[in-house]
Order: C-alpha cells, then sequence, then structure tokens
C-alpha cells in the first residue's frame, strides 16, 4: 500500500493542506495521505496554541468528507519531542511510504534526526509552495548521500495560505470562512481558539516568533556559507527575506520598538542594504504609534555625485540615534554606520541587530562603550534561540 505522511503543527489545519495532499496524492500515486499531527515539534521555538488534542480534532474533521485521507495519533500519543524517522519506523510496517513536505522544511535535511534512516524508510516529496524557497540540491546531499537524487518535486494550484494568517484574522474578528473547512471553522468558533493572536497580540512581537517565522519562510536555512566577513558558517540567516516579509516587517519593527523608545531614540540609522527595510518599518510603526523616529540611511560610501551624502534621511546635529542591521557577525558594518553617524554630530545610543552570529562584532560593539541589543543569538554550535535578556 502506497500511503504519503504529511506531517505539520496544524494549528490549524487548512484549506491548503488539504489541496497539496490531494496533489500529491495524484501525482505520485498513493492509495492513502495520512495526516500526522506533531505532537512537541522539535524544530518550533514555542509551542502550538492549541492542544494536541485540539488539533488532532480539527484535522479529523477536515479529512473526514475526502477519500483516501486519514488521520494518525501517533505523534500527539508520544511523550517528548516529535522526531520523523520515529514516526516512520512506527507506521512503515506494511506500507510503502512517501513524505510529503515543504521545500523550506526539506532543505532543513541536515537539521533533522538521523536523515539518512529517513531516506531509507521513505520516498521524499517536495512541495513546492507558492512564495516558498526552492530545494537547495547541494544542502540535500550534503545532508544524506542520495537526497538530491531521491526526492520528487511535485507543484500544482496550491492556496497561498498559512496556520499564522488564520491565527491572525481569527484574532482580529475577521472571517477564515474561505482558508479552513467549515467543520474546522466551527470548531475554532466553538472552543475559542486563537482570540488572542490578532494585530493587537502581535505588537508584542517576541524573538521567538520571530525566529519561527523565519523558519516557516526559509529564512533561516542550514549548510556550508561564506559570509560576507569572509568567514564560513554551518547555518545562514537571511535577515532580508524576513523583513521584506510584510509580517516579519512588522514582528522586527514591533519588537525593536519598545528598546528604541526607552533608549530616548529620535532616529534609527542601519547601513544599506540590509538594514533598509527595518528602519523604513520602524519609522513608519513609530509613526502610528505616536512617537515619530526618523529612518536613515547609511551607504558603504559617500555618493560620487548629486549631493555627495554618506547618509540618506534628515539628520541634524545632536540628534539621538540608534544603529541597527539585520546580522552581526564581526561588526563592520554596525561599527561603519557608529562612525558615519557620530562625523555628523549625532550621538547613537543603542547598537541593536536581528541576529547577534556571537563571532566578535557585538564584543567589539561593547567594548567601545556601546549598549548592544540582540533579539537572537547563536551559539558555537550555530543553534539559534532568542537572545538572553
Amino acid at each position: 500500500m502506497r500511503v504519503g505522511l504529511l506531517g505539520g503543527t496544524f494549528d490549524p489545519v487548512h484549506l491548503g493542506h488539504l489541496i497539496a495532499a490531494r496533489i500529491a496524492q495524484e501525482a505520485v500515486g498513493l492509495d492513502e495521505v495520512l495526516f500526522v499531527p506533531a505532537g512537541q515539534p522539535r524544530l518550533k521555538t514555542r509551542p502550538p496554541v492549541a492542544s494536541g488534542a485540539q488539533r488532532l480534532e480539527m484535522v479529523r474533521l477536515a479529512v473526514g468528507p475526502h477519500d483516501g485521507f486519514s488521520v494518525s495519533d501517533v505523534e500527539i500519543r508520544r511523550a517528548g519531542p516529535s522526531y520523523t524517522v520515529d514516526t516512520l519506523e512506527a507506521l512503515a510496517p506494511g506500507r510503502i511510504l512517501f513524505l510529503l513536505v515543504g521545500t523550506d522544511a526539506l532543505n532543513q535535511l541536515g537539521a533533522w534526526h538521523r536523515p539518512e534512516r529517513v531516506l531509507e524508510l521513505c520516498d521524499p516529496v517536495a512541495i513546492v509552495r507558492p512564495g516558498a524557497a526552492g530545494l537547495d540540491l547541494d544542502a540535500l546531499e550534503e545532508a544524506a548521500v542520495g537526497a538530491s537524487e531521491a526526492v520528487r518535486q511535485v507543484g500544482g494550484p496550491l492556496l497561498d495560505v498559512s496556520s499564522t494568517e488564520v491565527r491572525r484574522r481569527t484574532g482580529d474578528g475577521l472571517s477564515i470562512a474561505d482558508l479552513v473547512p467549515e467543520p474546522v471553522e466551527q470548531y475554532i468558533r466553538d472552543h475559542g481558539l486563537y482570540l488572542e493572536g490578532g494585530s493587537a497580540t502581535m505588537a508584542g512581537s517576541t524573538a521567538a516568533g520571530i525566529l519561527e517565522l523565519a523558519t516557516e519562510i526559509g529564512a533561516l536555512r542550514f549548510g556550508e556559507f561564506t559570509l560576507t566577513s569572509g568567514g564560513t558558517s554551518s547555518y545562514y540567516f537571511d535577515g532580508r527575506l524576513v523583513t521584506l516579509d510584510p509580517e516579519g516587517s512588522y514582528r522586527v519593527a514591533t519588537a525593536f520598538y519598545p528598546v528604541l523608545v526607552g533608549c530616548g531614540a529620535q532616529a534609527i540609522a542601519g547601513p544599506s542594504v540590509g538594514a533598509d527595510p527595518i528602519v523604513a518599518s520602524i519609522a513608519t510603526v513609530s509613526h502610528l504609534k505616536g512617537n515619530p523616529i526618523s529612518a536613515l540611511i547609511v551607504r558603504a560610501k559617500a555618493k560620487e555625485h548629486g549631493t555627495g551624502r554618506l547618509i540618506e534621511g534628515r539628520l541634524t546635529p545632536g540628534t539621538r540615534v540608534a544603529v541597527v542591521d539585520d546580522t552581526c557577525s564581526t561588526g563592520g558594518s554596525l561599527l561603519h554606520a557608529i562612525d558615519a553617524v557620530e562625523q555628523a554630530g549625532s550621538q547613537v545610543v543603542k547598537v541593536l541587530c536581528i541576529l547577534d552570529r556571537r563571532q566578535g562584532g557585538s564584543d567589539e560593539v561593547r567594548r567601545r562603550g556601546y549598549d548592544f541589543f540582540a533579539l537572537l543569538e547563536a551559539d558555537d554550535e550555530g543553534n539559534i534561540a532568542p537572545a538572553a535578556p
């Protein structure tokens, strides 16, 4: 029996999941698609909003009317983190397994538990979702020999919807009728789920939430990468992918905003191009909150024509300025921006970044006497977590 496994948090399950499952079933010739709600997702930075029992019931309601779809509670019943390899081993007897997974998640195969064994137990089927990153065949091959050849890609008229969007719309009191099956919509309403997931709650964006979003949209990737500083890394954090995403831009700006208010910043400056979307989104959020913080862009070098400016934006001497970048490794870009602001006669009151790679840059910033703040930080092994307060 040819069975496709579609795992996920399903917080909540939505129509995009059902459409992707049907497209994969028809493309690969599956007798059944088995939906497997996760108990404790290992690569998620915060627990699901709905309980395991609630998410399991919503999936049952969603797949009930559909022939060839069923549900397994194997991960909900399992204590501790959910490992794909354990699920495959539990469900393999009597079945030929196909693992249905998004390209963004499959690109992180190197971070999975026992990836070689995963490939022994199933054939991976990559679902190419709207707006998601394509397959990184080199990263797959580094994670497990033969992975790049074993995977099959499936695409089609997929629905561009996310569980995050469903939670947000529910919290904002907006309709989700076109995003989830009707029985799931009714279940969410009857149980009062996701009422705290709207835009008002999002204004208190956390580092953990930003990390989760970065993982969802493929901004955090694992492999071998050469950094701007010339060093190498086992992971790559694409801060611009986060801050150019509408939700990511809002989350980052609202996470930084109270820090900027606390230090009395009147302007926010950052090195181009990594900080460009950050300073713009902070300026917008600060205006909406009634405490305007001007945006400034620091060029790599002064313009050789026109005004010859090094700093773009309105900056007057004596302005209290915070300096921001998407990541901090050796700190070169941040230090360049700091020097430019001070040479313009203004005062640097805070230095910020989304991710501190802990490669000496933040230590040098602090050594020079500046107050440094990061939302996320990495350890020596490349594990990323919310920065310690």
